[in-house]
């Protein structure tokens, strides 16, 4: 393997994270938002 591909794999593995991240904050804000409609 080469370093560049080992460099690439790294990276879009954290561009992976990041965006499950942001994806579950979201999501976390969603029901926040709908549960103080609720009320």
């Amino acid at each position: 393997m080469s370093i560049i591909t080992v460099h690439y794999l790294q990276r879009h593995r954290q561009e992976a994270t990041r965006r499950a991240k942001e994806m579950a904050y979201r999501r976390r804000v969603d029901l926040h938002e709908k549960s103080v409609c609720l009320r």
